[in-house]
């Protein structure tokens, strides 16, 4: 048997009971979903967030680097005061150029001391060895002046013997004389000679030949370190970065400039050695700046060895593991401050 039911007035107008309407509050059911989807949202996310940073570094090519110029660092090579800085920043430089001019005045000191220990040094030993010399030389001159007179009485006594004026002993008696006028003129020529190498062994060899080597020896590392206080550019390039100001008093080792033969920034890469395929000249990698920026790059010089991470990138568990430092040179300029850390992420080779 059928049974059917008689529909009432609340089935076609629920919101009218006994002719007055009254009004429902809407369904929660939609509330209630909201708050927990978010409440599975701050569940699940951090844990996709952590599981995504786990897994990112093994599914990605990750490299951290730095944005440089690769600068050479030019330090005081003594304590000295800045006279000059004859460069600005930007300056592009020539072998020998004149960057910075120091002043030691202790430097300056110690070689008009060593100059004046060296003349008084010299001066007594020189003055008496030319008296010696002298006085050697005068004999010369006294022993050749007895031999042109004996070689004229000898000349007046042949004379003489053909006249018959002169006995043969007698001629003998000058003859004999002359020859003793000649040996004296090559003895005192042979005094010279000897006294003249004496002094000369004394001078290289004696007390006050070495006190004068030393002295010597002293001066010429003096200034050594005053020519060093001309410092001048090595190589061409330009000025990266000047650390000091003109009149500053700056301490042995002080870093004065940077300076750099590239003429734009490059990026420092340090690759882990298992992806030795991705350090080939021409791989192409993207380049994440701090500020989220990001540049595309390509390793254009061949890769290097170091020993381990630079202590600037280096986290507190790297230890001293071996890294390949790679250059990449962004195709669009990069601009920031030397040193900028950045990610490194390398194209995947199919």
């Amino acid at each position: 048997m059928k049974i059917s039911y008689s529909s009432s007035a609340k089935t076609t107008k629920p919101a009218v009971e006994q002719g007055l309407k009254v009004d429902y509050a809407a369904a929660k059911r939609g509330a209630y979903k909201a708050r927990w989807y978010m409440l599975l949202a701050v569940i699940i996310l951090p844990m996709l967030f952590i599981l995504w940073l786990l897994l990112r570094p093994q599914l990605l090519v990750l490299a951290p680097g730095i944005v440089t110029t690769d600068p050479l660092e030019l330090r005081a090579p003594v304590t000295a005061r800045l006279l000059n800085i004859a460069v600005t920043e930007g300056q592009q430089l020539q072998p020998g150029s004149l960057l910075l001019q120091l002043h030691n005045p202790q430097l300056d000191a110690q070689i008009a001391e060593l100059q004046n220990q060296l003349a008084q040094l010299a001066q007594p030993v020189n003055t008496a060895n030319a008296a010696i010399l002298q006085q050697r030389e005068a004999g010369i001159r006294i022993a050749e002046q007895a031999v042109v007179q004996q070689s004229e009485y000898m000349d007046s006594y042949r004379n003489f013997k053909r006249s018959g004026l002169v006995l043969t002993h007698e001629m003998a008696a000058v003859q004999q004389t002359l020859t003793n006028a000649k040996l004296a003129l090559e003895q005192a020529k042979t005094d010279v000679i000897q006294l003249r190498q004496q002094q000369e062994v004394e001078q290289l060899a004696g007390s006050v030949a070495q006190a004068r080597r030393q002295l010597k020896q002293a001066l010429a590392q003096l200034q050594a370190q005053q020519e060093q206080l001309q410092i001048r550019a090595v190589a061409s390039g330009h000025v990266i970065d000047i650390q000091v100001k003109r009149g500053e008093f700056v301490q042995q080792n002080q870093p004065l400039l940077l300076l750099s033969n590239r003429p734009q920034p490059v990026i420092f890469a340090y690759l882990a050695p298992k992806y030795l395929d991705y350090a080939k000249p021409g791989a192409k990698a993207s380049v994440t700046l701090p500020n989220g920026d990001k540049v595309r790059a390509e390793v254009t010089e061949p890769a290097q060895l170091l020993e381990r991470l630079p202590a600037k990138l280096a986290g507190p568990f790297d230890g001293e593991q071996a890294v390949l430092k790679l250059t990449l040179t962004p195709q669009q300029p990069v601009t920031g401050v030397e040193g900028v850390p950045v990610e490194v992420s390398f194209d995947y080779l199919w």
